[in-house]
């Protein structure tokens, strides 16, 4: 079972961790998408309206679609206990810490006592007397009890939470049970009727298996995160080196420009808006290759990133059944993601992507005044292309510039 203070965990969990991201309301019966974004039952439900699509639910995050399963639509989604219990757990903290310095009285009796305890089962807080009754009743026996400093202090508050959650199907009973044929939790009752002649275990049994499937899955979506924002890097950086290059080749173009100018002056002014405007063309096209690619990794790092920070929060703060209950989905969720590959975003070849080869300002007619310009992925210049200006054929300008073959 997982275990730590709530101040630890305030620590560790962001602030709007536990917040709607639609309603921006603290989570109300928060339900999990099969990309393990969660957001409160009506929130979904008004969402559902909305979009009109009978069988499927498009997550307003991340745009994937989620099957509704039967006819209960919103309804049958699963609720997010993992989140339900974290919100409990800071929601009672804060309430002490907030009446530090005050006397919480007794919940269950009149007597106006100061309350020594807090019973995580029944979420009242009991004085001395109540304490002792509460002991005495069979039935209570197994509850869990937290002292106020506990609470106060935000220790063993998490841990303290029940152990078990109730049957859907069969209220009065506990999931205690893990069916291994249906991979899920279930109660006696369900072993006895519904999961009747299926392969079950206990619980805490189970929980051991699924922990490991989950962390081996984790640590291969961590190593690919990795490996996305390394590729995320690179891409950034020779970019960078792009712009670079770039305006090298631009201030080369300038200068050389200014040297043809002093003799034909209007020629040189068409040949340089012609050169500059070839790096352009290349800066442009290259410059989106490297969005596209960079667009993707991005869209893999943050799909990788919401799932793996879902699957440790669990796996560190998670119950057994918490654990169980999403395992299928993270799983999934992690494998469909970890498709991605950064092997096959390739970023443009070509390095560095644009060349310029001054002439020297010659006046050759053969040869262009101010210079030549290529993209980077030719290295002989006879693949030139001759563009012909607007003027006398003795004043034609050759600009000869570099494509891929």
């Amino acid at each position: 079972m997982a275990t730590g203070g709530t101040s630890a965990l305030l620590s560790q969990i962001s602030d709007d961790f536990l917040e709607c991201k639609v309603c921006l309301e603290p989570y109300r019966r928060p339900k999990v998408l099969s990309c393990l974004h969660t957001f409160c039952q009506e929130c979904l439900e008004q969402l559902h309206k909305r979009q009109g699509d009978a069988q499927h639910l498009e997550c307003p995050t991340c745009r994937t679609k989620t099957e509704l399963p039967g006819k209960s639509g919103v309804t049958a989604l699963k609720d997010n206990f993992f989140v339900e219990s974290l919100a409990d757990a800071v929601k009672l903290h804060k309430t002490v810490k907030e009446t530090e310095g005050e006397k919480m009285v007794c919940g269950l009796c009149e007597s106006g006592q100061e309350a020594k305890s807090h019973c995580v089962d029944c979420r009242e807080f009991m004085c001395d007397g109540c304490i002792m009754v509460h002991g005495r009743i069979a039935s209570l026996k197994s509850h869990q009890l937290v002292t106020m400093d506990e609470v106060r202090s935000g220790e063993n508050i998490r841990a303290a939470k029940p152990r078990t959650q109730p049957c859907k199907l069969h209220a009065d009973e506990a999931l205690k049970f893990y069916c291994e044929t249906c991979k899920e939790a279930v109660c006696r009752d369900c072993i006895m009727v519904e999961h009747k002649d299926h392969s079950y275990t206990h619980l805490a049994k189970a929980v051991g298996g699924i922990k490991e499937e989950l962390v081996a899955v984790l640590d291969k979506a961590d190593k690919r995160l990795t490996e996305l924002k390394g590729k995320q890097q690179e891409i950034v950086s020779k970019k960078s080196l792009l712009k670079d290059t770039v305006a090298q080749v631009e201030d080369s173009i300038n200068k050389a420009a200014e040297q043809a100018r002093k003799r034909l002056l209007d020629q040189v002014n068409a040949e340089q808006k012609e050169l500059l405007q070839q790096v352009q063309n290349i800066d442009k096209k290259t410059e989106k290759e490297f969005c596209t690619v960079e667009d993707t990794v991005e869209t893999a790092i943050v799909g990788l990133s919401n799932a793996t920070d879902f699957g440790h929060n669990v796996i560190v703060h998670g119950t057994d059944l918490e654990i169980i209950s999403v395992k299928a989905d993270v799983q999934s969720r992690l494998q469909n993601l970890l498709q991605v590959s950064p092997d096959g975003m390739r970023v443009p070849k070509g390095e560095p992507w644009v060349r310029f080869l001054d002439t020297g300002a010659k006046t050759d007619d053969r040869e262009p005044l101010v210079g030549k310009v290529t993209d980077g992925t030719c290295n002989n210049y006879p693949c030139a292309v001759k563009r012909s200006l607007s003027m006398p054929l003795t004043y034609l300008i050759p600009v000869r510039v570099h494509k891929p073959k």
